[in-house]
């Protein structure tokens, strides 16, 4: 995993795993990458996740009247 945003270090593990002799150890990253990224979009955690943002703001926001 890279961290989002950044091109160098995107384009470093693609030559890494391009690079990589041990074909087992590219499957265990793509299995890892693949894993991560499901879960990370995964319909039911997203909404999950949103709807913990919504509730964080609504118990910091101080409602203000006209």
């Amino acid at each position: 995993m890279v961290e989002p945003e950044n091109p160098d270090a995107l384009a470093e593990a693609m030559i890494k795993a391009g690079q990589s002799t041990s074909p087992r150890a590219r499957s265990t990253s793509c299995t890892s990458t693949a894993s991560s990224s499901e879960n990370k979009y995964d319909k039911g955690n997203f909404t999950n996740r949103l709807f913990q943002i919504y509730e964080d703001l609504a118990s910091t926001t101080k409602v203000i009247s006209a």
